[in-house]
């Protein structure tokens, strides 16, 4: 763009990050008018060499220019969408941006845009940047649109255009979206079986559980402008193409309620089709529809149905304007069972090298003895959505860090790290040879693996290798299961193996991550990374509360005490928002949120839930719109949260939640401090109105923000009499007793010091540590700072005995674990019942860390990073932390160093944000920004003192702010 380049006139500001519907060039998306969004960023100029780094690793950059590629108090003001139906249009209408057109006032008159043109928006006069709903005519099904944007800034110039980003409408939920395509699978689940010579019989084998091939061939003769494949599966399924895999997608489409809605991938195929002959062909396996699920013995399986079956709509776009249309259907399809003996999520997966067609996903391929594929009958009542949310993937691998035999023939891979995921092997053997790999999350005293508390999953994968003449090794690596590992256990070959035949591949869904911690302490640095794998381990198609055992269900306690966390670590609005769509699927008749979603069919038990989780319902959807500033998650969920509420107010008239406490898990995993189950019901209702007034609010809807308060004053008022004394304490007093009274404001202000402080003195009588479980944790650390106990919350934090974080991590932990004594040096394992090493609960500490060691936090009032606060609490045991978010504005940074007696704490706040910076000291005239006074500084304003802390309000751009108590304030 080189007029933009020569243009003295070009604005400061360039559209990055385009997103439609929240994803990155997606390929399908649902709706007609979809949200688009982008940042507000720097637009490289000459001679600048792009925004300032943020602190270093050993602190704030102290001393360095506060010069950026934007200057300080930069924001965007308006905007303008071009959209196209094809790229050479879209760049087109880009040349003549970049030729000039006609310019007034920094804005462009372009000419008519041709029928290509999907839409122009004009110049819009405003800033936002966060879901500009589509403007354009409604889309038709399939269309591709190439997008870009334009943005203004505060002196009304235009930058460069963004770089340009695309999407494509879904399929549609007409009746010939998916062209007639039929459910297809393999027609016999339960095959005879004759195990070969030498193979030991394997129980899962003839279990009914069933993998499948799927192929077709079909033939191409006009050149192919655009060809996209839509494919879905009940089961799990992975694409192939003339040879190839299609995708990167892990066990989609993942995990919903069948029975109601099943999402669907689409593919662009363009590059790899091939004119004449062309083979398409589909791996299947079980999954949560048709696998184990959950833990329940007599129903562990096919809860949805008892096979896989899979539906597929190739769409081919020539250039003569022709459609070339493939779908499964009982013609011209052909199944077989394939080398993938079984595959299933918690039991493992067994493949069979010798059963291996080598070229059936090839055309030529002779299938004669495979059978016809049978077609399955469709899913009453279930629509079929766009995945609205990143797919999982592969995203990383990690080569072991040692490898023993702790007995004759069986070998421990340690891969050093507690993850999720699978191994990929690389073995030599004779033909027949049954290799097995076993997985657990520790090991036992003699060096042996661990596999108690996977109760009923076997995670165990096989692989008989199918023997090569030349002895060179063969690899597998598994499609259909995962695993919850840091060792592996592999028995079976005839020799031993070397440390780089095992390498581990980390699956999780791909949200963005985007947060970064890290301080002087190493052991807050573990605790910030053991809850970091925690949600990369659970975050794999639903927020599970573990990985590894027969269960990995999508509990909403362990959801609502984590994702404030969760949404620090990574951008996951999207994911979040898909499960909020499986919570409003599982809502009972009655209003009642349930325990887990999705919900199996055969878990009615957990279909309404308890206090901490039901409540999930409301304080999930709050988290996600205070992180993304979208309001479409609230609106779309704020109907169910009503139906929540009455369905709480019907069964409690006295504004006491006595009745209607199901399960009632209580403040679960808690060490020795019960906290009365109705006064933890009574707080959590409190709170959900409490957050319904804010929701009600910002949705619009004032008589409901009023009705809401006056429920929360209610309730409130008949917790007081209940429970609070006359001196703010508690009749019944524990720490997670005090922490819901105060989060969820149930004590009026002149007791919540008192009560504080009571709360404290809990923690120090226990030797200055918690007794929380899963409801509490989360909120402990928080909330002593917040109420003047900032030293005792560092206190628990580096804690290194148990109960606490720092005791898991001098025993080894790589991730958070389900319970504080999960072992111990004294008592070894605690219960294989119920002893997850990777749940991310405990992990919600993470928000501390980001909120008050580093101090990158929100204003409370202000969604979407649109007002940063920076207030970090210093510690004498820490001399600098930092934290980074990647926030729907653009990256947010704040970092402090204490260095012989000098505070320096940098700061940066995206365009068209702002900030209130809170820096420790009381001596405002002490106070120096890239060495200069405040008041020499452009888009800085002293706001005061509150307390022991400068109160100053600051511009978008990146500060350097120095303190020294005691430096004369006219040097």
């Amino acid at each position: 763009m080189a007029a933009y380049e020569g243009n003295q006139r070009v604005g400061e500001l360039r559209g990055e990050r385009l997103r439609c519907e929240r994803l990155s060039d997606p390929l399908a998306v649902e709706p007609a008018r979809p949200r688009l969004s982008w940042i507000a960023a720097a637009a490289a100029a000459p001679g600048t060499s792009g925004p300032a780094s943020g602190a270093g690793a050993s602190g704030a950059a102290a001393g360095e220019p506060a010069d950026a590629a934007v200057s300080r108090g930069q924001r965007p003001t308006a905007y303008r969408v071009l959209a196209a139906s094809s790229l050479k249009a879209l760049s087109a209408v880009s040349e003549r941006l970049a030729g000039g057109g006609e310019r007034r006032g920094g804005a462009h008159r372009l000419p008519a845009g041709g029928r290509d043109l999907l839409w122009d928006s004009g110049r819009v006069a405003a800033a936002e940047t966060l879901a500009v709903e589509w403007g354009g005519a409604p889309l038709a099904p399939c269309v591709r649109v190439f997008w870009r944007v334009l943005v203004w800034d505060r002196d009304g110039r235009v930058g460069p255009p963004s770089a340009i980003a695309t999407f494509g409408a879904g399929l549609g939920d007409g009746e010939d979206a998916w062209g007639g395509a039929q459910w297809l699978g393999h027609g016999h689940p339960w095959a005879e079986h004759t195990p070969a010579g030498g193979d030991e019989l394997d129980p899962l084998h003839n279990m009914g559980m069933t993998s499948a091939l799927l192929r077709t061939e079909f033939a191409l003769t006009r050149p192919v402008v655009r060809a996209t494949a839509y494919a879905t599966a009940r089961g799990v399924y992975r694409l192939r193409l003339n040879g190839a895999r299609v995708g990167d997608d892990e066990l989609a489409p993942g995990w919903t309620d069948y029975r109601r809605r099943i999402h669907y991938q689409a593919f662009d195929l363009t590059r790899r089709l091939r004119s004449g002959a062309n083979a398409l062909g589909v791996e299947l396996g079980e999954g949560w529809y048709a696998g184990y699920v959950g833990w329940m013995a007599k129903h562990a399986g096919g809860h949805y149905g008892a096979r896989p079956s899979a539906l597929v709509h190739v769409r081919v776009e020539h250039a003569d304007g022709s459609l070339t249309l493939l779908s499964t259907d009982g013609g011209g399809w052909r199944a077989t069972r394939g080398p993938r003996v079984y595959s299933d999520l918690q039991m493992g997966e067994r493949f069979d090298a010798r059963l291996v067609e080598a070229g059936w996903d090839e055309p030529g391929f002779d299938d004669a003895g495979w059978e016809q594929a049978v077609v399955h009958a469709p899913p009453a009542g279930a629509r079929l959505e766009a995945q609205p949310c990143e797919p999982a993937r592969a995203l990383r691998e990690l080569a072991p860090i040692a490898l023993t035999e702790p007995r004759p023939g069986t070998w421990v891979f340690d891969l050093g790290q507690n993850l999720v995921g699978w191994a990929r092997l690389r073995a030599a053997g004779p033909r027949g040879t049954a290799v097995t790999l076993r997985f657990g999350e520790l090991l036992r005293p003699d060096g042996t693996l661990y596999t108690d508390n996977l109760r009923t999953a076997a995670a165990r994968d096989t692989f008989v290798l199918a023997g090569r003449d030349d002895g060179t090794p063969e690899q597998f690596e598994p499609a259909f299961t995962f695993h919850g590992f840091r060792y592996v256990e592999l028995t079976g070959l005839p020799t031993a193996p070397a440390l780089a035949d095992l390498t581990a591949c980390v699956v999780h869904s791909d949200a963005p991550w985007a947060g970064e911690f890290a301080c002087s302490h190493e052991l807050l640095n573990a605790i910030a990374r053991n809850a970091e794998w925690g949600q990369r381990g659970n975050f794999l198609s639903i927020p599970t509360d573990c990985p590894q055992r027969d269960e990995r269900l999508g509990w909403l306690a362990d959801t609502q005490v984590f994702a404030a966390t969760a949404l620090r670590n990574m951008d996951c609005t999207a994911f979040l928002s898909k499960w909020l769509q499986d919570v409003r699927d599982a809502q009972a008749d009655d209003g009642a949120f349930p325990d887990v979603a999705p919900l199996p069919p055969a878990y009615d038990v957990l279909s309404h839930g308890a206090p901490g989780w039901g409540d999930g319902g409301v304080i999930v959807p709050w988290l996600v719109w205070r992180a993304s500033g979208e309001r479409a998650v609230l609106a779309a969920h704020y109907p169910a949260m009503v139906r929540w509420m009455e369905h709480l107010a019907a069964l409690n008239p006295s504004h006491l939640r006595r009745d209607g406490l199901y399960n009632s898990y209580g403040d679960w995993l808690n060490v020795d401090a019960q906290t009365p189950k109705d006064l933890l019901a009574t707080a959590y209702w409190a709170l959900d109105a409490r957050l319904l007034e804010q929701i009600a609010r910002e949705l619009g809807h004032e008589p409901d923000a009023t009705r809401w308060r006056a429920l929360h004053a209610r309730v409130a008022a008949a917790f007081g009499a209940e429970w609070v004394a006359a001196d703010g304490s508690l009749r019944t007093p524990t720490q997670t007793g005090y922490l819901l009274a105060l989060h969820a404001e149930l004590l009026p202000p002149a007791l919540r010091a008192s009560a504080a402080a009571h709360l404290a003195a809990d923690v120090v009588a226990r030797g200055r540590r918690l007794s929380t479980g899963f409801i509490g944790t989360g909120l402990l650390c928080p909330l002593l700072t917040e109420h003047g106990h900032a030293e005792l919350a560092y206190d628990l934090a580096l804690a290194d005995t148990h109960p606490s974080w720092g005791a898991t991590v001098r025993a080894g932990a790589t991730t958070m674990w389900e319970r504080w004594d999960g072992w111990s040096e004294d008592g070894g394992f605690a219960s294989p019942n119920m002893n997850s090493f990777n749940h991310y609960a405990f992990g919600a500490i993470g928000e501390w860390l980001h909120r008050h060691v580093a101090g990158l936090d929100q204003h409370p009032d202000v969604p979407g990073w649109g007002h940063v606060w920076v207030r970090p609490q210093l510690d004498a045991r820490l001399t600098w932390a930092r934290a980074a978010h990647d926030s729907p504005r653009g990256p947010v940074r704040a970092g402090w160093e204490l260095r012989d007696g000098e505070l320096t704490l940098d700061v940066e706040i995206p365009p068209g944000a702002v900030g209130t910076v809170f820096v420790p000291g009381g001596d405002a005239a002490a106070l120096r920004e890239s060495g200069r006074p405040l008041a020499d500084v452009a888009g800085v304003r002293l706001d005061g003192i509150e307390g022991d802390r400068i109160v100053v309000h600051v511009d978008s751009g990146r500060y350097v702010f120095t303190h020294q108590e005691g430096r004369d304030g006219d040097d």
